[in-house]
């Protein structure tokens, strides 16, 4: 989450409770979940008013859980940082890409 907005989202497979990717676990594309978009929408809703609870902070990382029946998100763990996620990174590279901007835009008067 950057400056009010999602910048990525990526689901992590995990045989235990343990989904870290540099643990070997498997990422997986958002969209192959199949979620309803009421669904996202509350992931983007409550993503948005978790950055709220801190003023000043800018960027991210935000670990969700998908209520298993319900599909409820709940935030399970907020990072400054992000996993390093090499979907993006090799691909559009909008985490990083962001972060500059934004940091660029700190640094100007």
């Amino acid at each position: 989450m950057q400056d009010g907005r999602i910048d990525y989202l990526l689901a992590r497979l995990s045989k235990g409770p343990i989904t870290n990717l540099q643990l070997n676990n498997r990422p997986l594309p958002f969209s192959a979940l199949g979620l309803p978009a009421s669904v996202q929408e509350e992931i983007t809703a409550l993503c948005q008013k978790a950055m709220g609870l801190f003023p000043g902070l800018r960027s991210a990382g935000i670990d969700i859980l998908l209520e298993k029946e319900s599909l409820t998100p709940r935030i399970i763990e907020m990072n400054g940082q992000g996993d390093l996620i090499y979907q993006d990174i090799f691909n559009e590279n909008t985490i990083y890409r962001r972060q500059a901007e934004l940091l660029k835009r700190m640094g100007e008067p």
